[in-house]
């Protein structure tokens, strides 16, 4: 699962990636994004990692 949104506090945007690879194009250049991924799997979901930013 990827989580992302504009505030590092607030992520209220996610996508489920089934696979290794995610390619998306509903971002706006010149904006601050930041991430967090969280793994799955059929045994439940793992620990959700730090805030990631991108510009």
């Amino acid at each position: 699962m990827i989580r992302w949104g504009t505030s590092p506090k607030v992520q209220n945007n996610a996508v489920m990636v089934y696979g290794d690879e995610a390619e998306y194009g509903f971002f706006n250049r010149d904006s601050r994004y930041y991430f967090t991924i969280q793994p799955f799997n059929e045994n439940g979901k793992g620990k959700i990692s730090k805030v990631i930013s991108v510009e």
